[in-house]
């Protein structure tokens, strides 16, 4: 991806990152409500979905665009210089460049925000709008399918 793209890349991975905890919700409704499977099948069959995301991997995903057939990234004067100066440096002097590096606390705190953001509205939006006996009171919809319903 150019560098006018990756936000929006990175953007398709965190909205993948939070469809897996949907899917977290939902595979095991599917097989304990639906396919009326014990709950160990939940340990066999929701891993299999990892094969698919592998082979989507697989099929879509380089290392280089060259493998690809598409041409070369173009690389700005700054990484160029820097992928120069890296075949100088110990691995210990890599790893603390990157450290320097502003960009990589920034997604760190995006994402902690997100997790957060996640956490709050599958435990604390329930409660707080349903009352704490959500899960028992004779509601609309299922309670499963509430919090199901709250990642997406």
């Amino acid at each position: 991806w150019d560098h006018k793209h990756r936000g929006f890349v990175y953007g398709v991975y965190v909205g993948f990152s939070g469809f897996s905890s949907v899917l977290a919700y939902v595979f095991p409704v599917i097989i304990l409500g639906t396919m009326q499977l014990g709950w160990v099948w939940i340990f066999r069959l929701a891993p299999l979905s990892m094969l698919l995301g592998a082979l989507v991997l697989l099929l879509f995903v380089s290392e280089r665009p060259e493998a690809l057939h598409l041409p070369a990234a173009e690389k700005s004067e700054e990484t160029t210089s820097l992928a120069e100066s890296e075949n100088e440096l110990t691995s210990a002097q890599r790893y603390a460049l990157v450290m320097k590096n502003w960009r990589l606390y920034i997604t760190g705190l995006a994402i902690g925000f997100q997790n957060a953001a996640r956490y709050a509205l599958v435990v604390w939006v329930p409660v707080h709008f349903l009352g704490m006996d959500w899960k028992t009171s004779s509601a609309l919809i299922d309670p499963k399918w509430i919090t199901v319903a709250l990642p997406v």
